[in-house]
């Protein structure tokens, strides 16, 4: 699972570097609009911010309640 976490706090995860850039692009243009970020940026973001997540650390965000989609 590839997994982002957003300045503004928000965790965001996708099955791939992909569906992982469509979670954050979407959550851009809902929440952060007004920072007029370019597809390209956004891309620049998940490629410098994402991470893989295992199996153990996506229990301790579900335990915590934190993980948002």
């Amino acid at each position: 699972m590839r997994a982002f976490d957003c300045d503004c706090g928000k965790h965001l995860e996708g099955p791939d570097d992909q569906q992982l850039y469509d979670r954050v692009w979407e959550h851009m243009e809902q929440t952060h609009f007004d920072r007029g970020l370019s597809n390209d940026e956004i891309k620049d973001l998940v490629s410098e911010k994402a991470y893989t997540q295992d199996a153990s650390e996506k229990q301790n965000i579900d335990e915590r309640g934190s993980v948002g989609g």
